[in-house]
């Protein structure tokens, strides 16, 4: 036989083999990529391409400086980076900043800047854009979750940002990680409002109108998350809104009736989560105000206005009564000890001959407006006074008001739910807004508030903060009325797993879809 026909045949007989290999293995291949690609569309589906929120209302006016309401502060910290950030246990964390020193004496801050972080249109976020974002005399005179005057200089040299204090502020990293301390690009520095269109954040504003806001994601954010975040504020249309798919989720300011609460439990497709998240409801005694001067007729006041509020009071899912200024549940509150006997103790109160009016300054947004109307109207009668009685629309007319020093007494809410208080504290004894008026010829609050501000020692923060809300409610300052608390109402599939239970967390960008 012909050695070159066998050898040919041969050839020929392995060629066909590997033609048959070769496309069992493609046919393999493909099915593996056919796989890999059903998991990986599997995979990006569960990540939400867009999300619609219910708050607390859309703001006609979003003010980046004054963030007057909780909405400025979700909105506005959605669009931001700091050099900071608060962790999910609490912990400080970089954003901006890949590294800080802070000297001995706990007056100057150095900040390394990472490199190649970009605004939402490309441009390279530098140090000199941190420093200029922050030191500007508007952000001075109105910030109110931060005193700016105990800044000292802030200035960038090559890749650092160098914030030197005037005072040491054992708190004053912990402030870092707020949205008056974002970083702004050029064209919204200085501007009020920003626009935002433009962000160094996770998102950017798309569109902004009386009834929404639209965000969109920074192609060059760090994280992933929803392309869309639409915030809505439908009142009590948003349960409908969210039964019908409209809404993802919702912060519950209005409660439902308990005919729809259950009905939303018992569906299975829903979850009601109810986190550390709330607003005390209080009244303000103006010390400094007419007959407001006389402590024991403030203490009478106090105890009588507050008896016929809880009369006709009724709590609901999320309202409660409040006995003292912070919702309870974490370190530096009252005990409710303190609180019984303190409220069953009358004070000695003769009453005075002359006839006093009292001017007083009302929410007409307060749920329960009307009744706390009513009670203040029935212990003006038992104290024989007689009751001027304004009200206020909103945060800012309220401020513009209140630069009339005559009020006897004002009505006003604030965040007391986190873990650390001080932040609240500082919210409400700022010089621009102050929720809570000090005597001006005692010392003592102050004394003590700046001590609960200094402490670096947490046993003894917590130990003042108790002591200081004890002091409040003792001086005859503030009224406490009730509590709110915040559920948030969400689709069963959106995992907020990435958010913290230790303070209040809106990070829209942690969002994901469960599988």
């Amino acid at each position: 036989m012909d050695l070159r026909f066998v050898q040919r045949n041969a050839w020929i007989s392995w060629f066909v083999k590997s033609v048959r290999n070769l496309n069992r293995f493609a046919k393999l291949l493909f099915v593996s990529f056919s796989f890999c690609n059903i998991s990986l569309g599997k995979m990006v589906n569960d990540m939400p391409k867009s999300i619609t929120v219910d708050i607390f209302n859309i703001p006609a006016k979003l003010s980046h400086r004054i963030l007057g309401s909780a909405s400025d502060y979700i909105i506005t910290a959605q669009c931001l980076r700091t050099l900071v950030r608060m962790g999910k246990s609490g912990q400080i964390e970089g954003d901006l900043a890949e590294a800080w020193t802070i000297s001995k004496d706990q007056r100057t801050y150095t900040f390394s800047i990472k490199k190649g972080l970009k605004f939402s249109n490309g441009d390279e976020i530098r140090p000199r854009d941190v420093s200029e974002s922050l030191d500007h005399p508007e952000f001075k005179k109105t910030a109110i979750h931060f005193d700016f005057s105990n800044i000292e200089s802030i200035e960038s040299q090559n890749n650092l940002v160098v914030i030197r204090l005037k005072r040491p502020d054992p708190h004053f990293i912990s402030h870092l990680t707020q949205p008056e301390f974002g970083t702004f690009h050029v064209s919204d520095r200085g501007a009020e409002p920003a626009k935002l269109k433009v962000t160094s954040g996770p998102f950017y504003i798309e569109k902004s109108s009386h009834n929404e806001v639209i965000l969109k994601e920074n192609p060059y954010r760090y994280e992933e998350g929803p392309k869309e975040v639409r915030f809505v504020a439908l009142k009590q249309s948003k349960f409908q809104a969210i039964k019908n798919g409209k809404v993802d989720m919702a912060l519950l300011w209005e409660d439902p009736s308990k005919e729809l609460y259950d009905s939303f439990v018992k569906s299975g497709h829903f979850d009601i989560l109810k986190p550390h998240i709330g607003f005390t409801f209080w009244i303000t005694l103006n010390p400094n105000s007419g007959a407001m001067k006389d402590f024991l007729f403030r203490r009478k006041f106090q105890t009588v206005l507050k008896s016929y509020f809880v009369k006709s009071f009724s709590p609901t899912a999320s309202w409660e009564v409040a006995n003292q200024l912070f919702l309870p549940g974490g370190p530096g509150r009252i005990s409710d000890d303190w609180l019984n006997k303190f409220w069953l103790n009358e004070p000695k109160f003769k009453g005075k001959k002359e006839k006093i009016v009292v001017k007083g300054l009302l929410s007409k947004g307060f749920q329960f407006s009307s009744q706390l109307k009513k009670a203040i109207e029935v212990a003006c009668d038992e104290m024989g006074l007689d009751l001027k009685i304004t009200t206020y629309e909103n945060q800012t007319e309220f401020m513009n008001k209140l630069k009339d020093d005559s009020w006897d007494f004002y009505a006003i809410n604030n965040d007391f739910s986190s873990y650390e208080l001080v932040k609240n504290l500082i919210v409400t004894f700022n010089k621009e807004k102050p929720l809570i008026q000090f005597p001006k010829n005692e010392r003592k609050i102050q004394e003590l508030w700046d001590d609960v501000r200094s402490s670096i020692l947490v046993e003894q923060r917590y130990a003042n903060t108790e002591k200081l809300a004890k002091m409040l409610l003792s001086e005859a300052l503030i009224v406490p009325l009730v509590y709110k608390n915040i559920p948030i109402l969400k689709r069963k599939e959106i995992d907020l797993s990435a958010w913290s239970h230790l303070f209040p967390e809106f990070s829209f960008w942690k969002v994901r879809f469960k599988k």
